[in-house]
């Protein structure tokens, strides 16, 4: 099941098929709906965005690494392929060709493999890498600050050595298609009924690209080319991440179809709250209650900072509730050697029960003192409204 959903519409659904349906009754549903939705055949433009959504689900589910890739992550590990890169994003990564899609709706319609009009392939890249794959960790405030060396245990693709990566069961087994003469590509032409012709140099639907065949699959992958290694990865978080931050690890993604290099795992954060602290921007804020009698007396206090230190820090007598401490660099790491702020804001409790000792002290030193701030206030109140 996937570990991460967006909002899209659930691609299976779209199609109206089951998540275990065969690739024939996925192309047979989507060649079905096209029929019904397609614009063109329809005359009916309202069709365009869910013959588009028609598509795109076709796109993922036809493919079976890509539906390998949807199946366990969703549409986020779909995105994920498609993207790339360090903290603050990714790079793209090639998809099937949309032409495909139309190639097999007019296929169907036509006899032919192609859209309608004149247009140019863009081609099989045949050593275009593999998918990036996503993974999504949740980590503490602390270690999205201070950074960490992070371990995960991932079933990693790797390419299969008793095939050769062809899929096949022996090398006689692994043949050039017949249909594209192992071009991996064809051209279709023909007559549309909606008069002109078309044509098209499309992906060869029977090889998928490949340029081969395989008339009998390898025993160990199942004709996939790869298999699954649980494989133990280490990696360091750097300081001061945030939430949405993504990092690559080269090399632990997809593998590719056309042996070209293997794509990269994503690794794409996100930082739990912090029951103490709060970030903002550079700096860490945090509550710290101290007594009455602290504030009164200038009493020295204990403050936490998110490295673990405990630091001891005198009182001003006098001080306010709401008044703030603030202890430099012990804050978010920026740039080469700096780090924000500490600011520790100060929450003056007061006690919700009195012994009788105690209270006779404070009547003592309430009949003594001249700090009456009550008395004061209605004073300036019956000035002003006299």
């Amino acid at each position: 099941m996937p570990t991460a959903r967006s909002q899209k519409e659930d691609y299976y659904q779209v199609l109206g098929v089951s998540r275990n349906s065969s690739q024939d009754e996925i192309k047979r549903a989507f060649r079905s709906l096209a029929k019904q939705k397609h614009p063109d055949i329809t005359k009916n433009a309202a069709d365009a965005e869910e013959f588009k959504k028609i598509s795109e689900a076709y796109e993922v589910l036809s493919d079976p690494q890509k539906r390998q890739i949807y199946d366990s992550y969703g549409h986020d590990g779909i995105n994920a392929s498609q993207q790339g890169g360090g903290f603050g994003g990714f790079n793209s990564s090639a998809f099937t060709d949309i032409n495909d899609l139309f190639g097999d709706l007019f296929g169907d319609l036509f006899g032919g493999g192609s859209s309608r009009g004149q247009s140019q392939a863009q081609g099989t890249n045949r050593n275009g890498p593999g998918p990036n794959y996503l993974k999504n960790i949740v980590i503490s405030l602390a270690d999205a600050v201070l950074g960490k060396k992070q371990t995960l245990n991932l079933n990693i693709e790797v390419a299969c050595d008793a095939c050769n990566q062809t899929g096949a069961k022996t090398p006689q087994d692994y043949v050039t298609c017949n249909q594209c003469q192992g071009k991996g590509s064809k051209v279709v032409t023909g007559s549309s009924i909606f008069g002109g012709s078309y044509r098209q140099q499309v992906v060869c639907n029977n090889c998928q690209g490949m340029g081969k065949v395989i008339l009998q699959k390898c025993l160990k992958c199942k004709g996939n080319r790869f298999y699954l290694d649980n494989q133990k990865l280490e990696f360091n978080i750097p300081p001061s991440v945030s939430t949405g931050d993504s990092l690559r690890i080269k090399a632990k993604g997809g593998i590719s179809k056309f042996n070209g290099p293997q794509g990269d795992l994503i690794i794409r954060v996100t930082v739990r709250d912090d029951p103490f602290f709060i970030r903002k921007g550079h700096d860490l804020l945090i509550d710290i209650p101290v007594s009455y009698l602290d504030v009164l007396l200038g009493n020295a206090i204990t403050i936490p900072t998110i490295d673990g230190l405990l630091l001891k820090q005198q009182l001003k007598p006098g001080m306010q509730n709401d008044d703030e401490i603030v202890i430099p660099q012990q804050g978010v790491f920026y740039g080469k050697n700096h780090r924000g702020r500490l600011i520790a804001t100060i929450k003056i409790k007061m006690p919700t029960k009195v012994n009788k000792n105690d209270r006779e002290k404070f009547w003592s030193i309430n009949n003594e003192s001249k700090f009456m701030p009550n008395s004061e206030f209605i004073k300036k109140f019956d000035k002003e409204h006299s």
